[in-house]
């Protein structure tokens, strides 16, 4: 488009030195004039509005690139949080403890990619994104599965502690 600016601005400035200079075709080259300049007005509108839809896509890709890597991290901590081993002795659980203690850190550490990622999504949504119902969706998906993996620390971490009393009450019992 810029490249042909310059060559359209120098057709349309001949045309009107025609126009002023009384052309005997002034009817047809003032049509010609006007026609082309609102077809280049048209054509800038047209490649101006393509232009945020490809960066709107562009948004949307990167939003939806973090959501699977987000995906990805909390399927890996779900394996190590969904183990059916509560330890055997004091030893193991306290072992187990202490691998949950660093699951739970990264659990609060990557609150904040969380909260990167929602208000990406809240800002193409709330801008009008295309998208933005699939978005939606995705970042409700995504924070659920989140909220569950933070349950299952939870529980998991209930379960070791009362796995560590028991053993604890039976070593002192014997």
């Amino acid at each position: 488009i810029q490249s042909h600016e310059p060559v359209i601005a120098t057709v349309v400035s001949r045309g009107n030195q025609m126009i002023k200079s009384g052309h005997f075709a002034v009817q047809q080259v003032e049509s010609s004039v006007h026609q082309l300049q609102s077809q280049l007005t048209s054509f800038k509108d047209n490649a101006s509005v393509r232009r945020l839809r490809l960066l709107d896509a562009v948004e949307s890709q990167m939003f939806y690139t973090e959501a699977v890597e987000a995906e990805v991290w909390i399927r890996e901590k779900r394996q190590l949080l969904t183990i059916a081993d509560f330890g055997k002795d004091e030893d193991s659980i306290a072992a187990h403890l202490k691998k949950l203690d660093a699951i739970q850190r990264d659990l609060n550490g990557f609150t904040s990619n969380m909260d990167r990622l929602a208000k990406l999504s809240r800002g193409l949504i709330d801008r009008g994104h295309f998208d933005a119902a699939n978005i939606q969706q995705k970042m409700a998906t995504v924070e659920e599965q989140f909220d569950e993996l933070k349950k299952l620390a939870e529980d998991r971490h209930t379960r070791l502690a009362d796995s560590y009393k028991v053993h604890k009450f039976l070593r002192e019992a014997d």
